[in-house]
């Protein structure tokens, strides 16, 4: 029995291009043809593990068809935000992008709604996914495709735990016992490694490294500012016992240095080299660890600590939109229709025998890795508690003032006063919902248990 099955999911720097063989191509955000007049429909995405299966899956997309060429741009995963979201304020953008959030994109108009154009087909093979509370599904409009869930893990290095006297088979479960490793792991390397590491520099570090902690411990939290879905406030607090562990961890000497620099390929190469001994990651790691770094530490995704003396209750997990078509592409269904076929079963199910994804459709579960070092510990599962995310207001607010990624980021290197700042942050984002609410833009049915 493929190793899948044994898991259920609880439903609640360059650019890497695959070039078309027709030159002469017109430029622009939409509308661009090859020299012979045929459509092209330009696709961006971040480079990952999943790059490869891609371009693979356009070079054969392109030798199938001769009504549409794809032109496919991968770019570094720490630019492509900033890189995507100018060109899509300039009309410059693709056809067809990876996020950011669905709510970044939708909410400027940036997003095409999907429901006319789907295919029937499409509609089928992802039924029970096109309705309900999903976070690409905004004001009951389909705006993407989902194709992936991701977990989160703590990365733990075997080898530097067994090499510091730790038992890898009981790795720490508290934030206390996170810093008792971190040091013993410091010192045992004599040096040369460090015991802990948190790429602050990177765009999405909030959400995926940082925020699943707090989350951990309270299920009515959300992602993208700790919003309580009991309460209908902001509760940013929450973030003050992991700030303390990582300022805890900079003053034994025992994080990785720069963390304000750090970014996400920088702390995965430390990691993959033995020069970190624990970070928190997702579903990701798999494929980066296995095929683009080709690590030769005998490393383990375990569950991820919390702050002492609360439970474990869950572990946060996204189940993730396969990119979005854009509303400036002057062919909406042709767009739709190669989105369709990069949203298909079998590339979807090749990143998924790769190890690059979890398939969020129980229908691919017989595509996944037979024995790929680390997937089996990413499958959604009763140990693990994974649930997928609660909707989550913080991208659709107009806040007015210093973001809170800045803030904690802010807090993590400095010895500013946490819970006056936390509290601060707190009270403008919850005014920000509230004003949202009032003004009728938000519906707080939306974001509740």
């Amino acid at each position: 029995m493929n190793s899948m099955r044994k898991h259920k999911l609880k439903v609640a720097a360059g650019i890497a291009v695959v070039a078309l063989a027709a030159a002469g191509c017109t430029s622009g955000s939409s509308g661009s043809t090859t020299s012979d007049g045929t459509p092209i429909i330009k696709i961006w995405a971040q480079s990952s593990g999943e790059t490869s299966v891609d371009e693979q899956w356009a070079e054969e997309f392109n030798a199938s068809r001769d009504d549409v060429q794809v032109e496919y741009h991968t770019m570094p995963s720490d630019t492509f935000a900033n890189d995507l979201m100018l060109a899509l304020r300039t009309n410059e953008g693709p056809d067809i992008f990876v996020g950011p959030s669905p709510a970044e994109v939708v909410n400027p108009g940036f997003a095409l709604p999907l429901d006319e154009y789907l295919s029937d087909e499409v509609r089928t093979e992802f039924d029970g996914y096109l309705e309900g509370a999903y976070d690409y599904i905004i004001q009951d409009e389909i705006y993407a495709l989902p194709y992936k869930f991701n977990g989160t893990r703590l990365m733990i290095n075997r080898d530097m735990f067994e090499e510091a006297g730790l038992d890898p088979d009981s790795p720490p479960e508290t934030f206390s016992e996170v810093r008792e490793a971190a040091a013993a792991i410091t010192e045992a390397s004599g040096g040369t490694a460090y015991g802990f590491g948190v790429p602050l520099a990177w765009n999405g570090v909030f959400q995926n490294h940082i925020e699943p902690l707090a989350m951990a411990t309270n299920p009515d939290l959300t992602r993208v500012g700790l919003f309580d879905r009991k309460t209908q406030e902001f509760d940013m607090t929450a973030f003050a016992p992991i700030i303390q562990l990582y300022r805890d961890l900079q003053a034994d000497g025992s994080m990785y240095p720069s963390i304000g620099t750090l970014d996400r390929d920088g702390v995965r190469s430390a990691f993959a080299n033995g020069e970190v001994g624990m970070y928190v990651g997702s579903s990701l790691e798999v494929a980066v660890m296995n095929e683009s770094l080709e690590t030769e530490v005998d490393w383990q995704p375990v569950r991820i600590p919390v702050e002492d003396g609360q439970e474990y209750q869950r572990s946060s997990g996204t189940v993730v939109a396969g990119g979005f078509v854009s509303s400036q592409t002057s062919d909406p269904q042709l767009a739709v229709d190669v989105y369709e076929s990069w949203l298909s079963r079998d590339r979807t199910c090749e990143l998924a025998s790769t190890g690059a994804i979890i398939p969020a459709l129980e229908s691919l579960q017989d595509c996944a890795p037979d024995d790929m070092k680390g997937y089996d510990a990413f499958l959604p599962s009763d140990d693990f508690k994974d649930v997928p995310d609660p909707i989550a207001p913080g991208n659709v607010l107009r806040v007015t003032g210093t973001l809170y990624e800045d803030i904690v980021a802010e807090l993590s290197v400095t010895d500013a006063d946490i819970d006056t700042a936390l509290q601060e942050v707190s009270d403008r984002y919850t005014a920000a919902y509230e004003e949202g609410v009032d003004s009728g833009e938000l519906d707080p049915a939306d974001y509740s248990e």
